[in-house]
């Protein structure tokens, strides 16, 4: 599930995206993306502490860029 929400990310990227060029937007998007790859990496390696913070990471990019750039959905 890691594995597909980094490459959604990475999608979410693609200039076909409404706020593509947009640097605040590609900053949410890049910092979830970081958070997947995180947290995927820490169960290979089994290690919980970074497993959250990679959640953390991506939970904190998705509360921050909903509301200014889904209409707060």
């Amino acid at each position: 599930q890691l594995s597909v929400m980094s490459a959604l990310g990475v999608m979410m990227l693609d200039a076909s995206y409404e706020y593509a060029d947009n640097p605040e937007y590609v900053g949410y998007t890049n910092a979830f993306i970081e958070g997947a790859k995180l947290s995927l990496d820490a169960v290979k390696t089994d290690s919980f502490e970074n497993f959250q913070s990679g959640i953390n990471k991506m939970n904190t990019s998705c509360g921050d860029c909903h509301p200014k750039f889904r209409g707060g959905e």
